[in-house]
């Protein structure tokens, strides 16, 4: 249980040098415990077992997991961070972005 404390401790101060700031830190920090739960809840109904690769596999997705949200939020701050509200500059950058 230290161990699981401790890696999510190490993980925020990371993600708080690398993005400047707490709220963005906060959000890429909640993210990962939002999908390991989803995983978890996947891999119950599916009948799963925990074994080496689906530990591989999910420490695998959450690194992808906080690389993607890091990549999100770095491309919706500065381009539209010219005070507009949160909400307007997702939205604008999702129209941008998809299809």
């Amino acid at each position: 249980m230290f161990d699981l404390i401790l890696a999510i401790v190490l993980v925020a101060v990371v993600m708080f040098f690398f993005l400047h700031s707490l709220r963005n830190a906060l959000i890429v920090m909640v993210s990962i415990p939002t999908s390991l739960i989803a995983a978890f809840i996947g891999m119950y109904f599916f009948g799963f077992t925990l074994n080496l690769m689906s530990l591989v596999a999910l420490s695998l997705v959450v690194g992808i997991l906080v690389d993607d949200a890091i990549v999100v939020l770095e491309n919706i701050t500065p381009p539209y961070g010219n005070g507009q509200k949160q909400g307007t500059r997702s939205l604008r950058w999702f129209k941008k972005k998809s299809y």
